[in-house]
């Protein structure tokens, strides 16, 4: 997929987080910052990825590409919506091309995460179907398969959406984890707050 196939990607991860409500109208406070973003190479056990081993080869040239494109295209996207606030997008996954998840950071604040409510008492749920959940100062969406009150919730009725840390000056999240990173909504926040500490 070219540049077009880029901005396509864009344009749909932006309508996404519109829905989840983190696309901002405003930063939350403060003045956006053009100074630029500086990713690492690696983020835990996890690696950008174009470096990643197995891409290595010429048969996932196509994929790097794409993979490539879609970051800087979406990094665009990000800082135009910040008014031009320094921006930073890129993708990482794990040596066995499994897991992959989205860091995104911008030097401005943004909203804080919201969903629709919903009453789990009411639908008789365990647990609500969409909800936001705090670890520190971490946000996240995290989604539930439907688990009847009084089961267990168990580990993969849980799906991370995303995860967001912010103040006045930068916003970091980390978007769309997959396989089990997803189901560990406590370790998504974790690569937040890793994030945060490098950057901010």
């Amino acid at each position: 997929m070219g540049a077009a196939g880029g901005f396509v990607l864009a344009l749909v991860l932006a309508l996404a987080l519109g829905l989840a409500g983190w696309w901002p109208g405003s930063a939350a406070g403060g003045s956006p910052s053009s100074a630029a973003v500086s990713l690492p190479a690696r983020l835990g056990g996890y690696t950008r990825f174009a470096d990643i081993p197995k891409n290595q080869v010429p048969q996932a040239a196509s994929a790097v590409r794409n993979a490539n494109v879609g970051d800087a295209t979406t990094t665009a996207a990000l800082s135009a919506a910040y008014r031009g606030a320094g921006a930073a997008v890129r993708t990482y996954g794990d040596d066995d091309l499994l897991t992959f998840f989205s860091v995104w950071v911008v030097r401005a604040g943004s909203p804080g995460l919201v969903v629709r409510f919903q009453d789990a008492e009411f639908l008789g749920l365990a647990v609500a179907s969409r909800r936001v959940e705090d670890f520190g100062e971490v946000s996240c969406i995290v989604s539930y398969d439907p688990v009847i009150k009084g089961q267990p919730v168990r580990e993969q009725a849980t799906h991370t959406e995303q995860c967001q840390r912010s103040d006045a000056g930068m916003t970091v999240t980390v978007i769309a984890p997959t396989q089990d990173l997803a189901h560990r909504p406590r370790e998504v926040a974790a690569l937040v707050n890793q994030v945060w500490g490098l950057v901010h």
